[in-house]
């Protein structure tokens, strides 16, 4: 719905601005692909050897598998073990689980502890 006075035409302007922006937006989306293919082929000596961590937080971001970032953590507490890097690691692999809508390793929730009672009671009641 149009408000007082705006016009039901774009401007010229307006339709060139959103072109140079969606062709931007294609390039990003083609460079994040590129990126990710290289983030698989980068072994984790490579990328926690740095210092710089506007290098290494991205590149984790990036992780779309638990597996990786599990190798990745495990290097880190060898070989430099920096509190901030682990705890973003680790924080990683929770966002991967929970986008999954997965349940982290080690943990169940209480319906599934509920469940796994319930199965013992009944499994004890037919062998007695």
């Amino acid at each position: 719905m149009l408000m007082g006075g705006e016009s039901a035409s774009l401007s010229a302007e307006f339709v060139k601005d959103c072109v140079g922006y969606l062709s931007r937006l294609k390039s990003w989306v083609s460079a994040l692909g590129l990126y990710k293919s290289l983030l698989k082929q980068l072994p984790p000596e490579k990328l926690l050897d740095t210092r710089n961590t506007r290098v290494i937080t991205p590149a984790i971001r990036m992780m779309e598998e638990a597996a990786t970032v599990e190798r990745y953590l495990e290097h880190e507490r060898v070989n430099r073990d920096r509190a901030g890097t682990i705890r973003y690691l680790t924080d990683r692999i929770d966002d991967i689980y929970e986008e999954n809508g997965e349940i982290l390793p080690g943990e169940q929730s209480q319906e599934q502890e509920m469940e796994v009672g319930c199965h013992r009671r009944v499994a004890t009641i037919f062998i007695s």
